[in-house]
């Protein structure tokens, strides 16, 4: 049966204790890690380049590139990904190689290398420089002309300062206007063999070109002109890509020009999209399309028809480039959370398509802690750490172990029932081998579906008792009531679940109720009977399983705890973040992850703490991309082991890059550890053992059994170590330290409950102390008789 702790915790003269020594003060606080290694581009690539000594550089807007941050800008050396400097921070979406083989970057950027740069930026190999002035817009195209002088287009209207309409050119020391530029976006450029600039856009006619002294429409289009890239061709004609309207016709993908005249191409079909060109070596096309076609990404005009190029390039194709070798790079869009493995830019070489960089790191999207301490990771890979594991993978000790043979598809949420069983969410179809529809439960070692599951997409799950589920999407939920399926109905959105101790479950949200946040969901209804008035945007729990609510107030963050019907607020409100996940330290702070915000031109969120009276940061730069993959851009969990596991939608954290997941360990952990036997009492020996660990500001917790029915119980706390044999007993029984604290327990069943409140101090961190217990017997043939159980060697330990 379950002991109350409140009893002896209430009597426990800690003060005495941890008073009775002096200790040094410690230096605590944690140290963040990655679990495993990042691979590959994290984000979307816009532009790639090729170095005079062959080497690949890669823009757009990523933050790592394989173990390195990379801020929206790499080099690919034959093997890895490195940083160029401090990169740019904001997206790079253009790139072009000068004729000393320096390199200049283009985008949306203000800095590169920490330095201004206002959109368009030089690399010399060693620092990053401003071209004068910069541009006053976007920077979308780059080219090296014949000149050698630098051609540069996009959207802004002024470059160093003088007014150039969305086209100039750099010569090495100032900006030119190129006559009166035009009037709408450039969006595609290139430099005819004879000599023109040729450019397509948001402007009238949608074909230009430049002749070096006058911009002049090239006829042919019909209204609609939105290309995505072009490439120069033999003869001073050129290709481009994109949307283009010839008469009243359909639309047409491609077209060939002059400066005299347009005419359609070579049609891959209306429903594909180009968005990047290259003329190959042989004088074939080849074509990256926004989403793959029957599995290619990337197709080839050869022998007067389309081919695909097989499967392995990015999922949505940016930018085409010929190696001078003559291998085919394709950079774009790494596979998202719920998609198919596909990196950011890759090779084709000799028919075959070779990621560059480390392979692609399994994503990591939902964490959870089994009963006995193991930690389960979700979320999509095949494999994780060198094990074969389908979507789950669990770690037992330092080992990591698959879930049986896991499900067949991404797990995006994960909560663990009362009765310890572990229910996965997610977009999967089998579980164990089995039909399981979005949903499946982990009950020692099996698994079983949940009926006939459910094909929500799950941002949370929340098990409940009696075998009660209930899923929340992005705004809607779905409850499994142990038999079958139903969809509760709220007339407003749905933002957080959590399971409720008291019964069923807690719903928060903009429900559509006046002056309601949060209801209660009991058995297929709702309920107001613990409603509160301000919108809950995550719940979670403290470590008596009390729930705990994040909640709006007016911008700012608000934690609020439900404790017997009531919701009372604990610490202050925190300026100016919205939750996205609350839960509780090991020593019982309330610990919360932000929802992403922009900070500095980056996306982040923050996990920050609930220490005594004031929240402090745990982390203030939780990287995460710029466009989040999943509704819920984050997943914490903490253990007793004194371990802060961040998983999801992250990039780097503390400066390091954490691909998917990190881990803060406390440097000062708690721990603890048997020392000696116990004796038999009347009901056999006694054994102590911990129910977790000793954190400053938590309460320490032990079980005795063992003890006979008539017994009473002393707990026995000191700090010096001795052997001393136990009068009036059977035999074998020691004390194992010199008492400073004896407070009598309160048996139940041959079982009584011990330990003892730490202090909120620093200070306390490494101290060990030895607690017993000693069993007190009054049997029908003897006035006493005593007995003892093992020690335990508790170290103190803090965050």
């Amino acid at each position: 049966m379950p002991i109350s702790p409140t009893s002896f915790l209430a009597a426990t003269a800690a003060v005495c204790l941890f008073s009775s020594f002096v200790a040094l003060p410690a230096q605590c606080g944690i140290q963040w890690r990655p679990f495993q290694g990042a691979g590959g581009l994290d984000g979307r690539a816009e532009a790639v380049a090729v170095l005079p000594n062959g080497d690949l550089v890669v823009g757009g807007n990523f933050r790592v590139g394989d173990n390195a941050l990379c801020t929206n800008i790499a080099r690919f050396d034959g093997s890895t990904w490195r940083p160029l400097g401090a990169g740019c921070n904001a997206t790079v979406h253009a790139l072009a190689v000068l004729p000393n083989g320096d390199l200049v970057a283009g985008g949306e950027f203000t800095e590169a290398g920490g330095l201004p740069a206002l959109r368009v930026a030089r690399w010399n190999g060693a620092a990053w420089a401003p071209l004068g002035g910069g541009c006053s817009g976007t920077v979308l195209e780059l080219l090296t002309l014949a000149s050698g002088q630098l051609f540069v287009a996009g959207t802004f209207t002024t470059a160093g300062g003088a007014p150039a309409a969305r086209a100039a050119q750099w010569n090495g020391t100032s900006w030119s206007a190129m006559g009166a530029g035009l009037a709408g976006t450039v969006l595609a450029a290139t430099q005819l063999t004879t000599g023109e600039v040729v450019v397509g856009g948001g402007f009238a006619g949608g074909i230009a070109t430049w002749n070096g002294s006058t911009w002049t429409t090239v006829p042919g289009l019909a209204g609609v002109a939105a290309p995505q890239a072009m490439v120069a061709l033999p003869g001073g004609l050129f290709a481009a890509v994109g949307t283009f309207a010839f008469g009243t016709g359909p639309f047409t993908r491609i077209l060939i020009g002059s400066p005299t005249g347009l005419v359609p191409g070579p049609n891959p079909g209306a429903s594909l999209v180009p968005t990047a060109l290259a003329a190959l070596t042989n004088g074939d096309f080849a074509i990256g399309l926004s989403a793959a076609s029957n599995g290619s990404s990337v197709l080839r005009w050869s022998g007067g028809s389309w081919q695909g190029l097989g499967t392995g390039a990015p999922a949505a194709v940016r930018d085409l480039r010929v190696a001078p070798n003559g291998d085919l790079i394709a950079v774009g869009i790494r596979q998202s959370t719920q998609g198919v493995a596909a990196p950011a830019a890759a090779r084709l070489s000799a028919g075959t398509w070779n990621r560059l960089g480390q392979a692609v790191t399994p994503e990591v999207n939902a964490l959870a802690a089994l009963p006995g301490g193991d930690v389960v990771l979700g979320g999509s890979f095949q494999s994780f750490g060198g094990v074969a594991a389908n979507n789950l993978v669990r770690r037992t000790g330092s080992s990591l172990l698959p879930l049986g043979l896991g499900v067949n598809g991404p797990v995006l949420a994960m909560d663990v029932a009362p009765d310890g069983s572990l229910v996965v969410a997610g977009n999967f179809t089998t579980a164990g081998g089995s039909p399981a529809i979005g949903v499946a439960r982990w009950t020692n070692g099996v698994w079983s579906s949940l009926g006939n599951g459910t094909t929500l997409t799950a941002v949370e799950v929340a098990a409940g008792t009696g075998g009660e589920v209930l899923v929340r999407g992005n705004t809607s939920l779905r409850y499994y009531n142990g038999l079958s399926w139903s969809t509760p109905t709220l007339p407003g959105s749905v933002s957080a679940i959590v399971k409720d101790p008291a019964g069923g479950f807690l719903v928060g949200g903009l429900l559509g109720f006046p002056n309601v946040g949060t209801v209660r969901f009991v058995q297929g209804a709702f309920s107001f009977t613990v409603n509160q008035p301000l919108v809950a945007n995550a719940f979670g729990q403290d470590r008596n399983g009390r729930p705990l609510a994040a909640v709006d107030n007016g911008g700012n963050l608000r934690v609020l705890r439900l404790d017997g019907g009531t919701w009372s607020q604990i610490g202050p409100d925190y300026p100016a973040r919205l939750a996205e996940q609350v839960t509780t330290m090991p020593n019982g702070d309330v610990l919360v992850a932000t929802a992403p915000t922009i900070v500095g031109g980056a996306i982040t969120s923050e996990l920050i703490r609930l220490d005594g009276p004031s929240w402090v940061p745990v982390q203030n730069q939780l990287l995460i991309p710029t466009a989040t993959t999943s509704a819920k851009a984050l997943s914490v969990l903490t253990t007793d082991r004194g371990e802060l596991f961040v998983g999801g939608q992250l990039r780097a954290v503390a400066g390091q890059v954490a691909f998917s997941i990190a881990v803060a360990d406390a440097q000062c952990p708690a721990t603890v550890a048997p020392f000696g036997a116990g004796c038999n009492g009347g009901s056999g020996p006694l054994l102590l053992t911990a129910r977790n660990a000793a954190w400053t500001g938590s309460d320490f917790l032990a079980q005795v059994s063992g003890l006979a029915a008539n017994a009473a119980a002393v707990q026995v706390v000191g700090t010096a170590t001795s052997s001393v044999a136990l009068p009036s007993s059977a035999g074998g029984c020691f004390v194992y330290t010199a008492p400073l604290i004896l407070s009598a327990l309160s048996p139940s069943g041959g079982a009584a409950v011990a330990g003892f409140a730490v202090p909120r101090s620093v200070a306390l961190a490494g101290l060990t102390v030895r607690m017993q217990v000693v069993g007190v017997e009054v049997p029908a043939t003897s006035l006493l008789r005593l007995a003892s159980s093992n020690a335990l060697d508790v170290g103190i330990g803090s965050w």
